[in-house]
């Protein structure tokens, strides 16, 4: 199965082509939509693609007509995210047989211009249960009050988002079932407002860290974290500088590193159209950061559980529950 245009990574056809990036969303979330579009901005340099093309929108009317628009225009390789652009992936695909096609957060199968990538969110949430529960418990520590609660806050209630939430859930149950989850979804990946109003709506009702997986939204639980002293867990990208000293650790997806992946498969003519691939913490595919910047405020014995839990992960020994 070959492509017009991409012959391989060095040829002059290679220089001809154009990467588009079509998104539920816009960059500057500083987490899953700049990640891959970092990843895309390494690919063009080093295949030689002729533009990168973001096309952003957090409208749903303007998704299915972006991601046509971006097809009738030429562009050989065709990125589209969010897990919401899954249905319009399936219905253009096939309507543009020459192109190839990108579904990211999404899974489509047994379409050939069709690539999908995954990411195992539930994994790197179970570890950030693990963490939250280990921490809400540490009340010398300050902004850790004597409560048993943590929180999450997720953008749409859609699959993606339960799998956040079901993994911080069964991570906090296994350091000690007692422990209450607050939960809510704000409805809406980019509105950072929101994800503070409901962030500090949880911490008022008594939880003292809560994790985000909400896209901009997350952006405010963030803020909130630090304007009411208390702490949060970032998500999709190292967003432990946001607000220092307020932030334990981010669950990153190596966003960037998967869609740079299949853009090695385009321009080399390994294109393995039809599959799905999935980044884990079993393959490194989700990661968190090293905790650096809040240092000392994680105890040491925190650490070495968080980092046991992780290997427990990737050997097998725990098995965690992915909703979709």
């Amino acid at each position: 199965f070959g492509v017009v245009g991409c012959s391989n990574s060095n040829g002059e056809e290679a220089k001809d082509s154009k990467i588009a990036y079509v998104i539920t969303g816009t960059l500057g979330d500083e987490g899953f939509f700049d990640s891959g579009y970092e990843g895309l901005g390494q690919a063009k340099e080093e295949f030689e693609a002729q533009e990168v093309k973001s096309i952003e929108s957090f409208d749903p009317v303007d998704w299915e007509p972006n991601l046509r628009n971006a097809a009738q225009a030429g562009y050989d390789l065709i990125y589209a995210g969010g897990t919401p652009m899954k249905d319009y992936v399936a219905k253009l695909a096939p309507q543009f047989p020459d192109l190839h096609f990108v579904l990211f957060d999404g899974k489509i199968t047994d379409i050939e211009n069709v690539i999908s990538v995954e990411y195992g969110e539930e994994q790197g949430a179970y570890v950030a249960g693990v963490l939250a529960a280990l921490m809400t418990t540490e009340t010398d520590i300050e902004g850790i009050n004597p409560e048993k609660k943590v929180g999450f806050i997720g953008g749409m209630d859609i699959a993606v988002g339960q799998n956040w939430l079901n993994g911080f859930k069964q991570g906090v149950a296994a350091v000690d079932p007692e422990i209450e989850v607050l939960s809510a979804f704000a409805g809406d990946f980019g509105d950072p407002a929101k994800g503070k109003e409901l962030a500090l709506a949880q911490y008022e009702q008594g939880a003292d860290v809560i994790l985000h997986g909400a896209g901009d939204t997350g952006l405010g639980v963030l803020e909130a974290a630090k304007v009411s002293g208390h702490y949060a867990i970032g998500s999709d990208a190292d967003q432990d500088g946001l607000q220092p000293g307020h932030v334990l650790t981010s669950v990153m997806k190596r966003v960037d590193n998967s869609l740079y992946n299949v853009a090695e498969m385009h321009y080399t003519d390994k294109w393995e159209g039809g599959q799905t691939f999935m980044y884990n913490i079993e393959n490194d595919g989700v990661v968190l950061t090293d905790m650096s910047t809040i240092g000392d405020k994680v105890p040491e014995a925190v650490r070495e559980k968080v980092q046991s839990t992780i290997d427990d992960i990737k050997s097998g020994k725990i098995e965690v529950e992915r909703i979709r």
